[in-house]
Formats: C-alpha cells, structure tokens, sequence
C-alpha cells in the first residue's frame, strides 16, 4: 500500500461501494446545478437512469416515491442518454448521510429495497476546483490515462476528493507530468497524457474488436504506473472467472480512457484492455435498453401496480 500525499487520509483496500446509483459506468459525468443554491454543498444520489426512456422512468420512479414515501424535495436532474434522481440539498454532510441511510432503508409497499445503492454526494456543479488549465475536458483530445481515482467516504471522515485530485494532479506535475482532473458527479478522477485519435485503434474481425494503442507513450505512461491508486491507495477487486467458475483477486490498474468531446454526456468512456478482443453488441441489444424492458417489468413487483 502506497500513499499519494503525505498528510492525506487514506481508505482501506478493501473498502468499495456497489450502487445502482454510483456505478462505474457515468462517474466522469459532470451535471450542472442552478447557482441560487449557495448555500446549500450536499445532496443524496438515489438512482442513475439510462437509455432511450431514461426521462419517462426516472419521473415515474419520482412520483411513486413522492406518493409512498411521502419525501417533498426530491429532484432529478436529466442529461443526453441520462437522468439521476436526487434527494434534497444539505449544508451538512451529516444530514446528507442520514438521508442516505435512510433511503436504504425505506422500503417500497411491496417491501422492496430501491435505493440501496443510494449516496451521499456534493451538489452536482458548483465551484471550480482546480487551475481550469489542467482540466481534462479542456484538452481537445481524445485519450488520456486514468491513474487514480478519488470518492468521498463520510464515515472514515475522507470528505474532500476534488481537493485530493488536484492535489495528486500538482505532485505528478511536479515530476513533468502531463497530468490533468476531472471532477465527475460521485469521483474525481487524475490522468496522465492527452492523445490524438490515432493514438489507439480499434481492430474490428468478424463480431469481435479489440484496441490497440499505437502510441508508445500510452505503454510508458502504464509502466510508470502500473496500479490505479483508489483514495490514495492501491485497491484489489475480486473477479470472477467464467469458466472455472471460481474468483480471484486483481489489482485495479491504470488504463486509457476516451476524453469526453462535451460537457453533460455519459462522460469519459473507459478502453477495454489493448489486446482483448470483446463482443461487439448491436444497439438494440445494449444494456440500456435492457434495463428499460426490465424496469418495466419488475414495476408491479416493485410497487404493487
């Protein structure tokens, strides 16, 4: 276990949060929020929407929880391809995490546990935090390097992960590394590099694809540092193995990650690993437009009409 930052409080490796609302996928999103909320810092995330109809389900989703619920200040904030269903605005985090334990806990009348995966985060927008120079989304580019990754854990008292980005971003440029943030909705990420499209290709044979880099300095940019750092410490995950059916434990690593071209769309795109072939998928067989057919048919579980 390595530190990033002298002076920095750090998680356990262990320590990881599985949500439907926090989920990998859209935490280089970034939202905007309407500027009369000043005084108001933190709010709790209750559920992430994708697809086609995410507009018509997450106002379903709002509506029922007014109804059964009786919560008055719930709010959604919608993007392209994405909605996310919020729960008030706090100036305390203390407030905010007892909303969010008790949004797990709440039950719906059919005694389902939607919002589990509920968090408690910083209002989506708000101040800038960081030199706006080293923002990644101003780069131009199309790739760059993920090599650390910061959440607030309220608990453990780590509350500050702009902070810690930026912080970590100055130490590698320190070193004359061309390092960059970006702060997203629950995660704020540190990169290293920003590359032109040529940089990686996608090698496409039959149904199956895989990325090449054919840029040498995405290779030395992944030696320097092999391991992704996760609140300033290296962190192990468990995988499953399909064929043995049995898991083991990995090291998270560094990886190349698409650059967002905007601001307010599902965000920076991980590579799958270089030299890994993967299914390509026809659209309409895609993950968002199975949660939708899904989330239509576990309504009447859910909620009892």
């Amino acid at each position: 276990m390595k530190r990033l930052a002298s002076g920095m409080t750090v998680l356990a490796a262990g320590l990881m949060a599985v949500s439907f609302a926090g989920c990998n996928s859209d935490f280089f999103t970034q939202l905007q929020t309407n500027s009369k909320d000043e005084g108001t810092k933190y709010t709790v995330l209750l559920y992430t929407f994708f697809g086609p109809r995410h507009i018509e389900q997450s106002k379903s989703l709002k509506a029922a929880t007014e109804k059964h619920a009786g919560w008055r200040d719930l709010f959604i904030v919608h993007e392209e391809n994405i909605s996310r269903l919020f729960w008030g605005k706090y100036s305390s985090i203390n407030t905010a995490v007892a909303r969010r334990k008790k949004a797990q806990k709440w039950r719906t009348p059919t005694k389902m546990r939607v919002y589990q995966g509920a968090l408690e985060m910083e209002l989506p927008g708000g101040r800038q935090v960081g030199p706006p120079k080293w923002d990644l989304t101003k780069t131009n580019k199309a790739y760059s390097v993920v090599v650390a990754v910061f959440y607030n854990v309220p608990e453990a008292r780590y509350v500050g992960r702009k902070e810690f980005a930026v912080k970590y971003c100055k130490q590698l440029r320190d070193k004359g590394e061309q390092a960059y943030y970006y702060h997203g909705v629950t995660e704020s990420a540190v990169t290293i590099g920003a590359f032109d499209e040529t940089a990686i290709e996608e090698v496409r044979k039959g149904s199956l694809s895989k990325h090449v880099i054919r840029d040498r300095r995405i290779n030395s940019i992944m030696e320097r540092y092999p391991k992704l750092a996760v609140n300033g410490r290296e962190e192990r995950v468990v995988v499953p193995d399909i064929k043995t059916a049995k898991a083991s434990w990995i090291d998270r690593i560094s990886h190349p990650i698409r650059i967002p071209s905007k601001k307010g769309t599902d965000g920076v795109k991980p590579v799958h690993r270089p030299g890994h072939t993967q299914q390509r998928q026809d659209p309409r067989d895609s993950a968002s437009t199975q949660e939708a057919s899904d989330l239509d048919r576990i309504r009447e579980r859910i909620w009892g009409h």
